[in-house]
C-alpha cells in the first residue's frame, strides 16, 4: 500500500507521485553515508590505538568506547521517548483545535 501511494497508484494517501520516493531514497543515502562513516571513524580510531597504545592503552579505549556506547543509547532511547510524547501532544492538541475528541 505504501509503494502505491509513493508512486501515486490508487487510492493512497500520499498522492505525492516520484518527488517522495525521491525524498525517501534521499533520506536512506543520507542515512547510509552518515552510518558508514560513524563505523569508519570507529574502526579508525582501534586502529591507531591498537598501533600506538599498547595492550594497556587498547583495553582501555574498549573500555571508554563501550562507555560511550551505551550513553549513546540512552541519549538515543531517551530522544525516542520524546519524540513519541511530543508526537503524541501535538496530536492531541490537534485534535482539540479541530474539535476531534482526542486521546
Amino acid at each position: 500500500l505504501m509503494l502505491t501511494s509513493w508512486l501515486g497508484v490508487g487510492g493512497g494517501r500520499g498522492g505525492g507521485g516520484m518527488s517522495e520516493v525521491l525524498d525517501f531514497v534521499s533520506d536512506g543515502a543520507s542515512m547510509l553515508i552518515r552510518s558508514f562513516l560513524l563505523q569508519g571513524s570507529f574502526f579508525a580510531s582501534m586502529v591507531v590505538a591498537s598501533r600506538e597504545l599498547g595492550p594497556q592503552g587498547l583495553a582501555a579505549h574498549h573500555v571508554v568506547v563501550q562507555l560511550w556506547m551505551i550513553s549513546s543509547y540512552l541519549v538515543d532511547g531517551l530522544a525516542v521517548a520524546g519524540t513519541v510524547l511530543g508526537s503524541k501532544m501535538v496530536g492531541e492538541a490537534a485534535a482539540l483545535v479541530t474539535g476531534g475528541g482526542g486521546g
